[in-house]
């Protein structure tokens, strides 16, 4: 009689034991998909941030990335960021994403809008942001110079 209550006894626990297993699976593979997701986005979103000249911690370029991001959510206007160790290469103007160029040995800064956000923007603010960048980059870590970039783009572009 004692033989039959353990077999009935280990068959109960059974599915309590699958039911864990199958929670404990389904969890892995949501936190492993959504690793995969962060790892997929974020290089999507670095394609945006060009850093040649090896300046910019991880830490930085995360915060940067979200930085831009917001700033599109908030004008819908792409933002991109190419920092260079020297001089600024002759570039391609994108006609619709804003341009932020940066060569940090000589402190060069180059913004480059597109028509729309030019328009928008006050001449002297733009000349202003680009004197303010270069003369940041003299003193401050790239990263802080960009922010404040954006920042006071963001400024100059909200009504």
């Amino acid at each position: 009689m004692g033989l039959g209550l353990n077999i009935i006894s280990q068959r109960a626990g059974r599915p309590l034991l699958r039911s864990l297993l199958l929670a404990v699976l389904f969890a892995a593979v949501t936190v492993v998909y959504w690793h995969n997701f962060e790892v997929r986005l974020d290089g999507i979103l670095s394609r945006d941030l060009n850093d040649e000249a090896k300046v910019l911690s991880s830490d930085d370029k995360s915060r940067l990335l979200r930085a831009m991001a917001a700033f599109k959510r908030q004008f819908g206007l792409e933002l991109k960021v190419d920092i260079y160790l020297d001089a600024i290469p002759s570039i391609k103007k994108s006609g619709h994403a804003a341009l932020f160029s940066l060569g940090i040995k000589n402190a060069d800064v180059e913004i480059t809008l597109p028509l729309v956000a030019y328009k928008a923007i006050d001449k002297a603010n733009l000349r202003k942001l680009d004197d303010d960048l270069s003369s940041c980059l003299h003193y401050m870590p790239p990263a802080h110079c960009i922010f404040n970039g954006i920042h006071a783009l963001a400024e100059s572009l909200s009504p």
